[in-house]
């Protein structure tokens, strides 16, 4: 049992009895007298944790006044191992976004690696997040964004729209902020087009929140058209693609979820059949891309047409180059 593991059964059993003495200490850690003395003496000095000693019952108790719970974050190992990779998760999602609300939790992690003769530096090693090609957008409209979400009010934003190139001036409704494949996305009802829409965080350029209350959307509205179209668009349902998987590549694509409504089947062969409903094909497209020859569209011809024919514009980039 480690340092840090010690300091959080004694946390345990201080909160649980009147008094504890030396000796059930000595048991329950199965330490040294002395080790606990020195443990008890840090807990004090370090984490100004309330233990007293108690004459009467000849053992240690917390101060009535401090109540049961001990002040701060306490953890064991397994705990202290969860909350650094979330930190790390949270870090690499948008950085410096809960510096705020995260600070003080690492000055109390900076103290338990501490009192495990370690540093937080050294412990963070051991937990990565590597996020692919992460786009970061404006920390500010982000938290702009996410305010008028809380109070319920309407924004306006300049959205540059990357298809058309251009820069868009709108008013929306927001509803919520979903963090998918590396970049931030506002969904919200578009005034303008009287409908859902969805933007992403990193094209938006400036947002002012106003005064006015959001038009209300359900949200059993807004779980069907996230549920029926794929990936980041909304929309109903207007075609299922059927995609075959060479066998090698069905190792992998079998264990991926591409649609909560997929179907799947390994054929005879050992390739693999997925069938996957979608509303706007574009990022389905990049999907099927991503797997080269090894991704077959069978169905609709519309698809099948349009992913051939990328793979034709390629193939003649790369006319004449040797193998």
């Amino acid at each position: 049992m480690d340092r840090s593991e010690r300091f959080y059964r004694i946390r345990q059993v201080l909160g649980s009895r009147r008094s504890v003495g030396i000796a059930a200490l000595v048991e329950l850690l199965e330490v040294s007298p002395a080790t606990v003395k020195r443990d008890i003496e840090y807990l004090r000095d370090r984490f100004n944790v309330p233990i007293l000693w108690d004459r009467a019952t000849r053992g240690y108790r917390l101060d009535p006044s401090a109540g049961v719970e001990l002040p701060g974050l306490w953890l064991d190992p397994e705990e202290l191992g969860a909350l650094l990779a979330m930190e790390q998760l949270l870090e690499s999602l948008h950085p410096g976004l809960l510096e705020t609300y995260l600070g003080p939790i690492r000055k109390r992690l900076t103290s338990l690696a501490l009192a495990n003769g370690k540093t937080l530096d050294s412990l963070r090693q051991h937990f990565r997040i590597l996020a692919a090609a992460p786009r970061r957008g404006d920390l500010a409209n982000m938290r702009l964004v996410a305010r008028a979400i809380v109070e319920r009010r309407r924004v306006v934003i300049e959205h540059y729209h990357r298809i058309r190139d251009e820069r868009i001036r709108r008013e929306v409704s927001p509803h919520h902020l979903t963090y998918y494949r590396g970049a931030w996305y506002a969904g919200a009802w578009c005034h303008l087009r009287e409908d859902l829409r969805v933007f992403s965080l990193d094209a938006i350029e400036r947002v002012e929140v106003r005064d006015q209350p959001i038009h209300q959307v359900d949200s059993v509205r807004w779980d069907a058209a996230i549920r029926a179209s794929y990936g980041i668009f909304t929309g109903p349902v207007q075609h299922w693609a059927v995609i075959r998987f060479s066998p090698e590549r069905a190792r992998w694509v079998a264990a991926e979820q591409w649609h909560p409504e997929q179907k799947s089947a390994f054929q005879d062969d050992g390739s693999y059949v997925l069938q996957v409903p979608y509303s706007d094909d574009r990022e389905l497209v990049m999907d099927i891309l991503r797997h080269g020859p090894d991704a077959e569209v069978l169905e609709p011809p519309s698809l099948r047409g349009r992913v051939g024919h990328l793979h034709a514009e390629a193939a003649s980039r790369y006319a004449g180059v040797g193998g």
